[in-house]
């Protein structure tokens, strides 16, 4: 398997499914290194590989989508688990900067702006720090894209929570429509 197929199989197994090769994440989604290594058959060196390739800038992230532990007997996805596997956050939430966005279809600009940004099958709403991870994320659906820039100074000062995940993506439960406004070219 390439790095590639490997990283995306990752993700799906510790974003979305874990019980797809029979290993259990516990309340923080956390996996076992080694348990996932034998399920996967692969050595933990490859595993480390498919790790590090994740973090450069691409296609498919802004940063590292996974983390192992300090002792590295542990690794999970930084974010973006569906909702029903009820992970716990163990982020702490952080004074923002002064906006960030997210990239999204235009034919949706009109039920964001009455609904707001919801998780819909993920835990939170996920914001990129800059335009162009916007407009990347954006482009992995097809349809026009459309740029958002959601004023977190403005959610963190409401007391509001916003997290920074461990790959510089911001997360958010829900972003009320009066945070959010279009970019405009």
């Amino acid at each position: 398997m390439s790095l590639k197929s490997t990283s995306k199989k990752l993700s799906y197994i510790l974003r979305h499914n874990p019980q797809s090769i029979g290993i259990v994440l516990d309340e923080y989604g956390w996996a076992d290194s080694e348990k996932l290594c034998q399920k996967l058959l692969i050595d933990r060196s490859y595993l480390e590989e498919v790790v590090e390739s994740s973090t450069k800038k691409d296609d498919t992230a802004y940063g590292s989508r996974f983390r192992f532990s300090d002792d590295f007997t542990k690794i999970k996805a930084n974010q973006g688990h569906s909702s029903e596997l009820n992970i716990k956050n163990d982020m702490e939430a952080i004074n923002p900067p002064f906006e960030v966005f997210h990239g999204t279809k235009k034919d949706l600009l009109d039920t964001i702006m009455k609904e707001g940004l919801k998780p819909m099958t993920r835990q939170h709403v996920h914001l990129s720090p800059d335009t162009d991870t916007a407009l990347n994320v954006a482009g992995r659906r097809k349809g026009d894209n459309i740029i958002l820039v959601v004023k977190t100074k403005a959610m963190y000062a409401d007391n509001i929570k916003i997290y920074k995940s461990e790959n510089g993506y911001y997360l958010a439960d829900y972003i009320d429509p009066k945070y959010i406004k279009v970019l405009e070219d």
